[in-house]
């Protein structure tokens, strides 16, 4: 199987498969090297590194290079253009190639010297005579030939086709560039759309601007100082006490703090605390309100997804801590009747004066 090499700066060449040094074929290519060859490298001229005896003079190179073998060659740049069996086939196609790029490089030449020969005839140039009332004259226009009509024609449509060459990659780079600039603009635009920003604040002439109501979620609305404080800790960053101090805002104005400890997420008995009460379920369309006002800000904020799990374990958290702190607060109410109880009440006697009890 031979392949025509079209090297880089030389000659083209016919060689062997195995003259291929570069790309190294993967294990499942290595299966059906020709088509790999065929569909692959050569239709999408892939750059090959292609092994190439030293100082050989042939067109043709059918050395087969196994793995050990050891050889005095060059490792040339190329890319593959055609693969076959018939070297007839491929010497017909290599004859071609060398026509084109020579005919290629005649015009490329023959196009300077025909811009220098206009200039030529562009120069102005000093008559001989003398004459009063002619300082300068325009060099005699040549005669007119037809053959240099026509291999003007020529040149200027292999200018053109060169140019569309060279055209091509920049059309293609600021075609991608325009992409890219739409891509932008629809990305800030999206980030851009209402659900995506804070809701604005509207004002309400029968109440303060503190106190006025704005929405929240659906038709369920909040306090503007309440959301804005809220916000604010949102804001401030990504993390955990971040989030939590956010939700223990909207709670706080929810659920009225001397209420909270009466709630749970669920309101399921704690598997923890053997015979423990339920306590009240927060009402789901207060967790759904506040997971989805959360979430779809979060990530404007601070491009990071939160999840509904890491919103209802804030929402937890503070339920837990507003139990624990009335767990203090009874218990030391409890303490201070007991102290009481035991350190003496009083008792008034007939004249009004108060008496301690013995204990």
């Amino acid at each position: 199987m031979l392949v025509l090499f079209d090297f880089t700066g030389k000659e083209p060449g016919i060689g062997t498969i195995s003259s291929i040094k570069s790309p190294i074929l993967l294990e499942n290519e290595k299966e059906n090297v020709m088509a790999t060859v065929r569909d692959i490298w050569v239709k999408e001229r892939t750059k090959l590194v292609v092994r190439w005896p030293k100082e050989f003079d042939s067109v043709i190179c059918e050395r087969v290079y196994e793995k050990n073998n050891r050889f005095d060659c060059d490792h040339r740049s190329a890319v593959a253009l055609a693969i076959s069996t018939d070297q007839e086939y491929l010497l017909e196609l290599m004859q071609q190639l060398i026509l084109d790029k020579t005919s290629a490089k005649n015009n490329l030449n023959g196009l300077h010297g025909l811009d220098t020969r206009q200039k030529t005839r562009r120069t102005l140039v000093f008559p001989d005579d003398t004459t009063k009332g002619a300082p300068y004259s325009v060099a005699k226009k040549s005669k007119h030939n037809p053959t240099e009509d026509l291999l003007v024609e020529e040149l200027t449509d292999t200018l053109e086709m060169l140019r569309s060459w060279c055209e091509q990659p920049r059309e293609l780079a600021q075609q991608m560039k325009e992409k890219l600039l739409q891509l932008n603009d629809a990305i800030s635009n999206f980030n851009r759309r209402p659900e995506f920003l804070p809701p604005t604040p509207s004002a309400s002439p029968q109440q303060s601007a503190a106190k006025r109501m704005v929405p929240f979620d659906g038709d369920i609305a909040i306090e503007y100082n309440a959301l804005r404080d809220a916000i604010c800790y949102g804001r401030e960053g990504q993390s955990k006490d971040s989030l939590n101090a956010m939700v223990r805002t909207l709670i706080d104005y929810f659920i009225p703090p001397n209420e909270q400890a009466e709630y749970s997420l669920t309101g399921r008995p704690c598997r923890s605390i053997p015979n423990s009460m339920p306590k009240k379920p927060f009402p789901i369309s207060i967790i759904d309100a506040m997971t989805n006002f959360i979430l779809t800000r979060w990530k404007t904020w601070h491009n990071n997804d939160l999840s509904k799990d890491q919103v209802k374990t804030a929402i937890t958290a503070k339920l837990v801590n507003s139990h624990s702190k009335t767990k203090k607060k009874n218990l030391k109410g409890q303490q201070q009747n007991v102290e009481e109880e035991i350190f003496g009440g009083g008792t008034n006697n007939n004249d009004g004066d108060q008496q301690a009890e013995s204990v």
